[in-house]
């Protein structure tokens, strides 16, 4: 398990989106409960660049998600596995990222999850993962992504967890 330096700029450099800063009350769209899942990093920076347009899981309990804004939560775990390293899905620019390029341990924004299936090896790219293994992958379709008005300090966890403006509940 890697720390790393607390919230800068950085996480931005390489942004290919349109994701927009906006006020807390902005971003949580009104709600007093956000649904939020905790990534290892780089793979939620990724998904608040950008890049990682289908979050997968090798299980479907994630589809209660469906329709839903999501928080997306950077845990404290750094992979550094070579899916990582040598992710065939990205150029080496991207994949290339010093320490304070990513920070752990924070919420970092929100995505809308607008839709949920299985996937197959079409969905590849867009997940940033191989998707045509014998062994079942599901995937919620992100867009809309949005930055957190200021990256938020707080304790993540497996699942699907709650954020409540001032803590988890």
């Amino acid at each position: 398990m890697t720390n790393h330096k607390p919230h800068n700029e950085s996480l931005l450099k390489g942004q290919t989106h349109s994701a927009d800063r906006v006020s807390l009350s902005d971003w949580l769209a009104g709600a007093a409960a956000l649904p939020t899942i905790t990534l290892w990093q780089p793979w939620a920076t990724w998904i608040m660049r950008g890049w990682k347009k289908i979050e997968t899981r090798i299980h479907p309990r994630f589809e209660c998600l469906n329709g839903k804004r999501i928080g997306i939560h950077a845990g404290l775990r750094v992979d550094d596995s070579p899916i990582v390293t040598h992710n065939p899905y990205l150029t080496r620019e991207q994949i290339i990222f010093q320490p304070e390029d990513v920070v752990c341990g924070f919420l970092l924004g929100s995505a809308l999850v607008t839709g949920f299936r299985r996937l197959n090896d079409r969905d590849s790219n867009d997940a940033l993962i191989d998707c045509g293994w014998k062994q079942a992958r599901w995937g919620l379709f992100l867009s809309d992504i949005r930055l957190a008005p200021k990256p938020i300090k707080i304790r993540g966890a497996q699942g699907i967890w709650t954020f409540r403006n001032g803590g988890t509940g």
